[in-house]
C-alpha cells in the first residue's frame, strides 16, 4: 500500500490570479475590521433625546458636523456637563456625553412691534425678560 508523502505548503502550487484574491481579501477584510474598531462610542442628546452612536470623528465639532446638525448663535452645547459652545474643538473620548440644548423661536408682541427671539425660557415671565 503506498501512503502519499505530507505536502508542505511551499510545495503546493496556485494560479497567480487566485494568490492576489486571496490577499487582497485579507488586506480588505484587516482594514474593514480596524476601521470598525477605530470608532468612538458617544452619547448624543438633543433636546432630551437620547441617542448612542459611534464615529471616527475626534472632536465634538467634528461629531455634529458629520452628523448635519445645524447650531443657532443661541444654542448650548455640553460635552461631560460642560459647557463647550465656544469651543467645539473637544477631543472625543469614548463613552462621552455630547448634549445639544436648542433655544427655542417666541414671538413677542409690544408696543405694536413684533419680535422674534429664541429662547431656553418657559415662562412669560422668563421670555420677557429675556427680550430685554
Amino acid at each position: 500500500m503506498d501512503v502519499a508523502a505530507p505536502v508542505s505548503l511551499k510545495q503546493v502550487r496556485l494560479p497567480q490570479g487566485l494568490k492576489a484574491l486571496v490577499v487582497t481579501a485579507l488586506v480588505v477584510g484587516g482594514l474593514v475590521a480596524g476601521y470598525r474598531t477605530m470608532r468612538t462610542p458617544v452619547l448624543l442628546v438633543i433636546d432630551g433625546q437620547d441617542r448612542e452612536l459611534q464615529t471616527h470623528r475626534d472632536t465634538v465639532y467634528g461629531l455634529l458636523l458629520d452628523l448635519g446638525i445645524d447650531l443657532r448663535d443661541e444654542d448650548v452645547v455640553l460635552y461631560n456637563g460642560e459647557d463647550v459652545t465656544d469651543g467645539m474643538d473637544a477631543p472625543l473620548e469614548p463613552g462621552a456625553r455630547v448634549t445639544v440644548h436648542r433655544a427655542r423661536p417666541v414671538q413677542v408682541s409690544a408696543d405694536g412691534q413684533m419680535v422674534t427671539l429664541r429662547t431656553f425660557a418657559r415662562s412669560v415671565d422668563s421670555v420677557l425678560h429675556d427680550a430685554r
